[in-house]
C-alpha cells in the first residue's frame, strides 16, 4: 500500500479493504506483557485507558508510534469447559 506521506499515490478502495484489522487477526503473535499502567480509570461515562508494554522480541513485529493492537486472550480449557457446563452448553 502506498501512502501520500511517502510521496506515493492514494491507496485504492481494494487496498484499504485488504488492510482492515480483521486481516491482522490471522497473523496474531503471542507475546509477554511486561508492564501495565492505568492512565485513566473507568467512570460511569466510559472505560479505562491503560498503557501496556509488550515484549515483541522474536515475534517479527515492530511498533510504530500510534500503532493499534487487538488483544486475543487465551483461556484455560478447564475454565472454558466449566463455564460452558454452568450455562448449559455442550462442549
Amino acid at each position: 500500500m502506498n501512502y501520500l506521506s511517502h510521496g506515493h499515490s492514494v491507496p485504492t478502495v481494494s487496498e484499504l479493504n485488504s488492510a482492515s484489522s480483521t486481516r491482522f487477526f490471522w497473523q496474531a503473535k503471542a507475546c509477554r506483557v511486561l508492564d501495565t499502567v492505568e492512565l485513566r480509570t473507568a467512570t460511569h461515562a466510559g472505560g479505562s485507558t491503560k498503557h501496556v508494554v509488550l515484549d515483541l522480541k522474536g515475534t517479527g513485529l515492530e511498533y510504530t508510534t500510534a500503532d493499534n493492537i487487538a488483544v486475543c486472550p487465551e483461556n484455560p480449557k478447564e475454565m472454558v469447559d466449566l463455564l460452558c457446563r454452568s450455562q448449559g452448553y455442550a462442549r
